[in-house]
């Protein structure tokens, strides 16, 4: 296979020998009035006695040997152009003719620049010309939401829900089906426990626009069926731009409140303070149950106690950045530059419940969580172009530090009909860092298009410690105690600590060129995921070598876990060993495709086809322990795949198209799901373990979409889809294990996901309507087993039976005011997947309306105001009609400035 792979992409290379032409005249040749491509029109230079036709699209390409030369464009019923063109710069140029029937005046001849998705007109012609189905933002429409991250703007895109306030669902399926691209190089997920990627990292101040591709062809990655998303950062290479941002927020109820929390002094107003993270001390033992029990009270001592209650002022969130871009030392050299620091606080209550087979509650907790967040990210982008040839390079940086104290309180009737009171600090730091290589070199007819990227992901969890106090529910008298056995375990107090960090190396390339009236498209890809996570538990227990001293037992929290509690008669560490908690992993992938693109007409009707494949190879490795830690353990899957894929698109007009595509890809377990760690989520109390036994899933994609454009930025699209996925993976409940509730991962039978789309821009008296509806509908067939029962027609995990998102927009270029009002609405939708039972999480139906008021004050200065999740709906989680889940949602108003200079 591996020869097939390199067969392939020696042939991609061997293409570029097809051309040595130093020059090249491209363009498109339209109606002057309509905008409609004139097909067949002759574009000649007479000098080179050189000539061609132009196509169904009105395009055209001429290898020429000069850098300026005279061009007639000639079409019957149309006056001839006579110009001269310079072409010493890779841009596309395009003739108005106008009709013969009126007098010749200025001839217009117009160097457009490639389609930058910056504004919406360009973003809606992009679609308009491309042979798949995709979604997404352009700049324009970023600048009008009131996002803050760029999970914030997903939700606003066709077809598109976000969980969690970072998880993305594309069309009814779960974030494991989508793909998450930046700058067109994959991105690692930074969670420990989920594929996907977290989208509330990248900062929506440096996103240029977001692509949500919904339909594959052979040069995407086959390991999708939901979307291919692709995050394109600020990239003003042929404007200069010098801004700044300042902007102040409030939160009602919170903003200049004060709270007394536990713990959270690990952040200053400029990120982390290395001194205040603590953690374990670095001479601890990598292995505290193997020092005798004696000695262990002295490392207990040297941990610092962060059960010390403080008060915590709210200040107003803040938020600022900084772009610039502009040309650097000579023309055809530019650059992009972004900055951003963010610090924001916030408070969320919370219910939390969790029930029997036959309803009777295992258990019920209220409480509230509070954080404070810090951002920062970079970003540059240097291009340079020359000779008809574009080499860039580009860097991405973000920084994310969040400290949390959380506290609830209830009844926990397994253990003995138990009230308690559960406390939680955690501190938590996530780093991405992207470097990208890249460049596209014509020679003559043939186009090469190449990156490489390299980036890094980290999920450092240094410090979380969790204390549990409880009492006899029918003794309200009774005084709290302290939760402590004889060994280290997931609830009760102690210190957790994990590691995780995800390199990934990456290899594209793409060749295209015409052939025999065709375009063909072929390249290599590689790419290739490397990953080492570690995981510590160490747990405060009573210490069983004396007689213990119970008044310990009752201390409140500020004062228990101080170093001289750490005694004979008092408490002692243990560790939770297990030979999961540390494994290393790779993923590594290889691909080659091939495509063809071939136009043709039947009378005056325009018909574009293209088919491909694209041929995969996946090695995935787990190399960790048993749960003893004794014997190595070595899970190993490896996968081989050929997926083809057809678009056809029909234009009866130059505004119309209807497509129609149909493919076949994949979706492999990922390494997080086939790796054998447990990890306790203190919030929902219940830990989610792996599965090796994991199969890949088959999809099979079918799309049909009409779409209608208008000459300027109107236009509506109507789209259906089907998906039939054959042993989709879900997260599923598995429920009596001995840590509680217990989450895994699992293959079903099949499903199938059925939708319609809908996308319109419209612009109704002055004012701009944007908006986009989704219905899908989706079943799920389970075969029974031990653990599971079987089940037919349920939805599939994640899937919402509608979605709406409605934008309007008053926005003039000669009025100071400009106005923005937005709604989302999410429908009902399953959070978690019932096997012992029927009744399955639903996570109920919620809307979102935000607004942006802003007016220019000056040619430089433009002041806004925006509310953000004004209505401040609750996220609510049912089971069987009972409550699961109640979280509290935040509702900002921000007052901000951009200035220009």
């Amino acid at each position: 296979m591996r020869k097939i792979l390199l067969l392939v992409a020696c042939f991609s290379f061997l293409l570029l020998n097809f051309s040595l032409a130093q020059f090249q005249i491209s363009g498109k040749v339209i109606d002057s009035t309509t905008g409609e491509p004139l097909i067949g029109a002759n574009v000649f230079i007479p000098e080179l006695n050189r000539g061609t036709t132009t196509d169904f699209e009105g395009a055209f390409k001429i290898n020429v040997s000069k850098s300026k030369v005279r061009v007639k464009v000639s079409y019957v019923g149309y006056k001839t152009i006579d110009t001269v063109v310079a072409v010493d710069k890779e841009s596309v140029i395009n003739f108005r003719m106008k009709p013969d029937v009126i007098e010749l005046g200025k001839v217009e001849v117009t160097g457009s620049v490639k389609q930058d998705n910056i504004s919406l007109k360009s973003f809606i012609a992009t679609k308009q010309m491309s042979m798949g189905i995709f979604d997404g933002l352009s700049y324009e429409q970023i600048k009008l939401t009131t996002a803050s991250t760029s999970s914030d703007l997903m939700a606003k895109i066709v077809g598109v829900s976000v969980k969690q306030g970072k998880f993305v669902n594309v069309r009814g399926v779960e974030e494991r089906y989508s793909i998450a691209t930046l700058n067109g190089s994959f991105l690692p997920s930074p969670e420990p426990d989920k594929k996907a990627f977290t989208f509330d990292l990248i900062p929506s101040g440096l996103v240029q626009s977001i692509k949500v591709v919904k339909t594959f062809s052979p040069d995407l990655p086959g390991n999708f069926s939901g979307g291919f998303i692709d995050i394109k950062t600020i990239e003003f290479s042929d404007s200069m731009i010098n801004s700044t941002d300042l902007s102040v927020s409030t939160i009602p109820d919170v903003t200049f409140k004060k709270f007394f929390v536990y713990g959270m002094d690990r952040l200053n107003l400029f990120g982390t303070s290395a001194k205040q993270i603590n953690g374990l001390p670095s001479d601890f033992p990598e292995d505290i149950t193997k020092v005798p029990v004696e000695e262990r009270n002295v490392y207990a001592r040297s941990i610092k106690n962060l059960w010390s209650k403080n008060s915590f002022y709210n200040l107003p969130n803040f938020k600022t950045s900084f772009l610039s871009s502009g040309k650097l030392i000579f023309n055809g050299f530019n650059y992009s530059l972004g900055l951003i620091y963010e610090g924001f606080s916030h408070k969320r209550d919370f219910e939390v419940y969790e029930y029997e087979g036959d309803w009777s509650k295992r258990f019920e907790f209220g409480g509230s969580r509070v954080s404070r967040e810090m951002r920062f990210a970079g970003l540059v982008d240097l291009k340079s172009r020359f000779l008809n040839q574009m080499i860039g390079f580009r860097g991405f940086a973000v920084g994310m530090f969040e400290d949390e104290s959380a506290q609830m309180r209830g009844f926990q009737y397994t253990d003995q009909g138990a009230e308690q009171i559960h406390m939680a600090i955690r501190f938590n730091q996530r780093n991405l860092y992207f470097g990208q290589v890249y460049g596209e070199n014509n020679f003559g007819s043939v186009n090469l298009k190449w990156q490489g990227s390299i980036s890094s992901i980290l999920n450092i969890e240094p410090d979380t410690r969790r204390l549990v106090y409880g009492r006899d529910m029918n003794d309200p008298n009774a005084k709290f105690a302290v939760i402590l056995g004889p060994q280290a375990n997931f609830k009760n107090g102690g210190i957790l600590s994990s590691n995780l960090r995800d390199d990934v190396r990456e290899l594209r390339t793409s060749v295209k060129f015409p052939l025999f009236g065709m375009d063909v498209k072929t390249g290599f890809d590689f790419w290739e995921t490397k990953r080492n996570f570690e995981f510590r538990l160490i747990g405060v227990v009573v210490n069983l070598n004396g007689i213990t001293d119970w008044r310990m037992f009752y201390l409140p929290a500020d004062s228990i876990f101080i170093p001289e509690n750490f005694k004979r008669n008092g408490f002692s560490l243990d560790e939770y060993k297990a030979g999961t908690n540390k494994y290393r992993a790779y993923d590594k992938n290889m691909a080659s495709y091939l495509s063809l693109g071939i136009p043709f007409r039947l009378r005056s009707q325009i018909f574009n086809l293209a088919t491909g494949f694209r041929v995969e190879m996946v090695k995935q490795n787990i190399y960790t322990k048993d749960f003893a830690g004794i014997n190595e353990v070595l899970i190993s899957k490896t996968y081989f795949d050929v997926l083809p894929a057809v678009e056809f698109k029909y234009s009866p007009t130059y505004t119309m198209n209807i497509k129609l595509s149909y493919s076949q890809t994949i979706n492999k377990p990922e390494l997080r799901e086939i790796s054998p760690f447990a990890y306790f989520d203190f919030y929902t109390q219940t830990s989610v373990r792996g599965d090796s036994s994991l199969r890949r899933a088959l999809v099979f994609n079918y799309d049909l979409r009409f779409e209608l454009f208008s000459l300027g930025e109107d236009m509506i699209s109507v789209g259906i889809f089907h998906k039939h996925i054959n042993s989709p993976i879900e997260k599923v409940i598995v429920s009596g294990s001995a840590l509680g509730s217990e989450r895994t991962f699992k293959n079903a039978k099949f499903a199938n996901v059925s939708g319609l789309e809908v996308e319109f821009v419209k612009d109704v008296f002055g004012i701009k309507l944007i908006g986009n509806l989704t219905f899908s509908k989706s079943q799920v067939d389970v075969e029974r087993t031990e653990g599971t029962i079987a089940r037919k027609g349920r939805s599939l995990q994640g899937q919402a039976p509608y979605l709406a998102n409605i934008l309007l927009v008053y926005e003039k270029p000669h009025s100071r005011f400009n106005l923005s009002l937005s709604y989302n609405l999410t429908g009902p939708r399953v959070y978690d997947v019932a096997t012992q039972y029927n009744d399955d999480i639903v996570e109920q139906a919620r809307y979102q309306i935000d607004f942006k008021l802003g007016y220019r004050l000056s040619k430089s200065l433009n002041l806004n105001i925006t509310g953000k999740n004004i209505t401040a709906r609750p996220i609510v989680l049912k089971q069987g009609g009972y409550l699961y889940q109640k979280i509290s949602t935040i509702a900002s108003i921000s007052f901000g400035m951009n200035v220009k200079f």
